[in-house]
């Protein structure tokens, strides 16, 4: 009967360290999971961005040639009417 009662006592107390132990790794796991996660997304992410031409300065010189960029001022405006 004491044989019992040490090994009840022994696994009591070492019942907090392995429940401690288990969560950290868990923790651990989730944390490596995320990391690996996000550095794909970044991947996928830095794939499907435009990459800038060669010729991008031709674009914009071709596009401020028609004037894409100003706004054209001589629209007019309508008078609101309050009541």
């Amino acid at each position: 009967m004491e044989n019992i009662k040490i090994i009840i006592e022994l696994l009591t107390a070492s019942l907090s360290p392995v429940v401690a132990i288990t969560v950290a790794y868990i923790a651990y796991q989730q944390w490596n999971i995320n990391a690996s996660k996000e550095a794909r997304e970044v991947r996928h992410v830095s794939n499907n961005c435009i990459q800038p031409t060669a010729n991008a300065g031709a674009v914009v010189e071709r596009l401020t040639a028609f004037n894409v960029f100003s706004v054209n001022a001589s629209i007019p405006m309508l008078e609101i009417s309050q009541p």
